[in-house]
């Protein structure tokens, strides 16, 4: 993780130049004209955004940042930079901000993120009256790389993620169990080298509700004016894990809840033998 206020230093007050997009427009059905309502299970997901840039020289300095509905992880180059936003309330949507430059190179570079949007409330997040468009995962970046701004728009290459299960909140805690499925993420999506001209152009999502005259960058409604995180970044190291144990194929018994599926179908097996020297690096996932 790498981030300061002072990274915003370069960056200009008001209106954003970066604009909200996602891999489509939020299922918004609007039951009433004055606000909208979006069905949580159904709209909760995942986008993976690419953006590819060529530089000619890398710049002293490079002010970014970014933030999203729900939560988003920035990857540069295939290495993770930012992580966020913070807890806090939706309709006053923090940003974080940093410096780019450590961290591009010259030739061609890569910017990647993972975003997701929960759908259900959590103890760290919830959601916002949805307007048009708004409100149902979205994701804003802006940055000024020499004389030039690097900002969110259709420029952007987005993928609807699968991999990833909708699952209710579960326990006091509110915490949703992870049920991912590795094999429908496209390999390497983060990295320089990967092809995604297959992904069609990010989505730009307007800020469209009853009375608006304005333009769809921040600040915008319902995420208000968007406002720098308060508080330090939290730092983390990526650890290897150690061996993997691999097994044949487990049937896992239908039950509602899947953490417990296949617990049944783990005790089930017996333990498992470890393998032969294999190992495996644990890199972080989305927030």
């Amino acid at each position: 993780m790498s981030g300061s206020p002072e990274a915003a230093a370069g960056l200009p007050e008001g209106r954003w130049r970066g604009r909200w997009i996602w891999s489509g427009v939020p299922s918004v059905s609007t039951g009433t004209l004055l606000a909208g309502t979006i069905d949580p299970e159904e709209g909760q997901g995942f986008a993976c955004l690419r953006r590819s840039l060529f530089l000619d020289s890398v710049p002293d300095s490079a002010p970014a940042r970014c933030t999203a509905d729900s939560r988003y992880v920035l990857f540069v180059n295939g290495t993770e930079l930012a992580r966020g936003p913070i807890r806090g309330d939706g309709r006053k949507l923090h940003y974080d901000a940093f410096d780019l430059a450590p961290h591009l190179r010259r030739g061609p570079n890569v910017l990647a993120v993972l975003a997701r949007w929960y759908g259900f409330a959590t103890p760290w997040w919830a959601p916002v009256p949805p307007t048009l468009q708004l409100g149902g995962g979205a994701f804003v970046f802006e940055a000024r790389i020499g004389g030039t701004w690097l900002a969110s728009d259709a420029s952007w290459r987005a993928h609807a993620a699968t991999a990833w299960g909708r699952q209710r909140p579960l326990g006091v805690g509110g915490i949703s169990p992870e049920c991912f499925d590795a094999r429908a993420l496209p390999e390497g999506w983060r990295e320089e080298a990967f092809d995604d001209s297959g992904w069609p152009a990010a989505t730009e999502l307007r800020a469209l509700h009853v009375g608006f005259l304005g333009r769809h960058e921040p600040p915008v409604h319902p995420y208000g004016a968007l406002v720098p995180r308060p508080i330090a970044y939290l730092q983390g190291t990526t650890r290897e894990a150690s061996c993997v144990a691999r097994s044949s194929a487990l049937e896992a018994p239908e039950l509602p809840d899947p953490v417990l599926s296949v617990r049944a179908a783990l005790a089930a097996a017996g333990p498992a033998e470890q393998g032969s020297g294999d190992r495996v690096v644990a890199r972080p996932g989305a927030a």
